[in-house]
């Protein structure tokens, strides 16, 4: 297989894959609430399957790492949860939902950072970079979740079918992608502690998990608010999510270029506070189209966030160590942002109204920008010192 050529086989694994998260992400909470969910029932569906989550991702990590090649662990990991995602149709019971929900997030849960992980060790020494692939996720995420909002004409319990179908077109594309050998052999066993004492990566991962919260809770609550509340049907949702991800295509094509740039610290303080003026307007609009418009705001600031912090691990993680940190930062992330916010984010809803904690995740966002600002500037100054003193002492 030609490797200096573009990975079309990468490109269009993220179009396949995210096609199928488009759906269930923008649709799944509004089947539940559909079936008679409330916004604490759905928050407490979200935290226990976010829960297993962190139960299942370290352990799929590890077992990357130590595999033979990389991907015999994503394979069956599209394989699995595509064929749990039909066994939602066998039910719409409170209990059922939630067991069902749990079988299909210990397979899906490893899904992103495992090919974020696999894509990320085959461009090493590439001359094609990270977000020019990962694009390829956003067309389809942008594609299918616009298609899906007018196929579907609010028949929510319609999603299963198409997101069992795009993860096992996954499936079954794994099979020519050149494969990702495993790093973590006997002779090569570096200690998960490198990666808890790197101090830059915890404050990055910090100030990821943050500013994460508002995401996850406008994800997870703010299309049922929409749709009960702006008065917008499926395929308006599918128009506000299409715009979400098409937004992400320009920034994803120079984001290489202007981290090198401006540096990935300036960069995250101006996402953050981006993401506070977007929740901001969430909470203040309630114009469908000025809605829609507003949230062109989520291209800068999750692509910087997103391909920073990989970025960074890919760059500064020993080798037999990336899948694991890819995987600890989706885990700590998800753990704050879903367990924790998305039950109580949950709660809160019900209590005083969804734009109103979209309200608090503005402010959360704006405070995020200074304090890891500022803590984050510190550390690099830190680390500069560090290496000239190192090299004034290599001098001597």
């Amino acid at each position: 297989m030609n490797t200096s050529g573009f990975p079309v086989h990468f490109f269009l694994l993220y179009v396949l894959y995210y096609s199928g998260q488009a759906i269930y992400s923008a649709y799944f909470n509004l089947y539940l609430s559909g079936i008679g969910f409330s916004n604490t029932m759905i928050g407490l569906t979200v935290s226990l399957s976010t829960l297993l989550l962190l139960m299942v991702q370290p352990f799929w990590g590890i077992i990357s790492d130590r595999a033979k090649n990389k991907n015999s662990v994503l394979k069956i990991l599209f394989l699995f949860s595509g064929l749990s995602a039909m066994m939602y149709y066998l039910s719409a019971d409170y209990f059922y939902v939630i067991i069902i929900s749990l079988v299909f997030t210990m397979f899906y849960a490893a899904l992103t950072p495992l090919q974020d992980n696999i894509t990320l060790e085959y461009l090493k020494d590439k001359k094609w970079d990270f977000g020019k692939i990962r694009m390829g996720g956003t067309i389809g995420y942008a594609v299918a979740v616009a298609a899906a909002g007018i196929m579907i004409k609010s028949r929510y319990s319609s999603i299963f079918w198409l997101i069992s179908l795009f993860l096992l077109l996954c499936f079954a594309l794994m099979y020519i992608i050149p494969p990702v050998p495993g790093y973590r052999t006997r002779t090569e066993k570096a200690s998960f502690s490198e990666i808890l004492k790197n101090r830059m990566l915890m404050v990055l991962i910090g100030f990821n998990l943050v500013n994460s919260l508002g995401l996850s809770f406008f994800y997870t609550y703010y299309p049922v608010y929409f749709e009960s509340s702006i008065g917008g049907d499926s395929s308006i949702i599918g128009v506000l999510m299409f715009t979400c991800a098409i937004a992400e295509i320009p920034f994803m094509l120079i984001i290489d270029n202007i981290s090198r740039r401006f540096g990935i610290i300036k960069l995250l303080i101006a996402a953050a506070a981006v993401s506070g003026l977007r929740w901001f307007l969430m909470y203040l609009l309630t114009s469908p189209v000025l809605i829609v418009l507003a949230n062109l705001l989520h291209g800068f600031s999750f692509t910087c966030f997103t391909y920073c912090i990989l970025t960074y691990i890919s760059e500064n993680v020993p080798k037999s160590l990336r899948a694991a940190g890819q995987t600890f930062n989706t885990m700590v992330t998800a753990f704050f942002s879903k367990v924790i916010f998305g039950f109580l984010g949950g709660v809160a809803s019900d209590i005083f109204g969804i734009n109103r904690i979209m309200l608090v995740s503005s402010v959360i966002s704006f405070l995020s920008a200074i304090v890891f600002g500022f803590w984050l500037i510190k550390l690099s100054k830190g680390n500069e010192a560090g290496a000239e003193a190192c090299l004034r002492a290599g001098e001597r």
